[in-house]
């Protein structure tokens, strides 16, 4: 679950300096108090020393960060985390040896992770699919955000990285589908982020993709054959709804996939062209025809009636 941590903060006019060091840390159990001015030995879930040294005295300064928990916890510390010599600080001259802060409206609450839209449901292996995912907060500054393709029943148990983009915001991840994969209606795709690691709160709804190289495409015809006889064609694969549409000689058309014509003649010869269209896969394939003529009629005679012997 990803939070956000937020505070006003404003700097004690009694202060002798300012600091970046301002901090928090979450546990469960641990040490409760320090003694004297030693420096908890723990590292803080949220440091906000991006915000530089905090010197504002007369306004309140609001501080947002977000982490995501590894666990539950109990217990809550805001400070300083980092030793005297590692402080960056910038002085205002009072005679106190410290800086006081005091804090308001400090408010831990869980935020909706990032989530994500895609441009196409209907895919090919090798197509491109453009991701766009949106984060409520950025990310840090080093993060990357990865997108991932499902197995065909949409699980991620084995995910396969389809994209990358190094950001810390909002952004549009483009992707490309794997050309070994298997076919399927039940592919989806999710985003993560690295750093913090995190991971969309949603899902792509299925997607479908095809893979020509395993559809088992077949496209066949009777020729050669006859002048007179019947021309016929066939095309299939193996993945239900898959459209067909056919072209040749003489204006010839069809979307059956095993249309046929009947008394083809010679001007029916030359190659005719079928395109199959299934989830987003295209393939156009050919089917070469000769419709040869009949031959001529045999003419048979003979010399009868004849006398015996002659």
């Amino acid at each position: 679950m990803t939070y956000e941590v937020s505070m006003s903060v404003s700097l004690g006019n009694l202060s002798k300096y300012g600091t970046n060091d301002l901090g928090v840390y979450f546990y469960d159990s641990g040490q409760f108090t320090v003694s004297t001015s030693n420096v908890l030995n723990v590292t803080p879930q949220i440091s906000y020393s991006n915000y530089g040294v905090i010197m504002d005295t007369a306004n309140w300064v609001r501080l947002s960060k977000t982490f995501v928990a590894d666990s539950a916890y109990d217990n809550i510390v805001i400070g300083g985390f980092t030793t005297y010599s590692q402080l960056t600080l910038d002085s205002i001259g009072t005679s106190s040896q410290y800086a006081y802060y005091f804090f308001d409206s400090i408010v831990v609450r869980p935020i909706d992770s990032f989530s994500l839209t895609v441009n196409d449901l209907m895919l090919c292996t090798n197509d491109t699919l453009q991701v766009s995912y949106k984060v409520p907060s950025d990310k840090n500054s080093n993060n990357t955000f990865t997108a991932q393709l499902s197995d065909k029943t949409g699980s991620f148990a084995n995910p396969v990285n389809i994209g990358s983009l190094a950001s810390d915001t909002s952004g549009i991840i483009t992707c490309i589908i794997p050309g070994n994969i298997s076919p399927g209606t039940g592919y989806r795709v999710r985003v993560i982020s690295s750093s913090p690691t995190d991971t969309s709160k949603n899902v792509s709804p299925a997607i479908k993709i095809g893979n020509p190289d395993s559809t088992n495409i077949s496209v066949s015809s009777n020729s050669p054959l006859c002048d007179g006889f019947t021309l016929q064609f066939s095309a299939s694969t193996f993945v239900s709804g898959t459209t067909y549409s056919w072209t040749g000689p003489n204006s010839f058309s069809s979307t059956s996939p095993n249309p046929f014509i009947n008394g083809a003649t010679p001007l029916q010869n030359g190659n005719y062209f079928v395109t199959m269209k299934w989830y987003g896969c295209e393939v156009t394939d050919t089917a070469p025809v000769t419709v040869k003529p009949l031959p001529a009629k045999p003419v048979a005679n003979s010399n009868a009636p004849l006398c015996e012997g002659e």
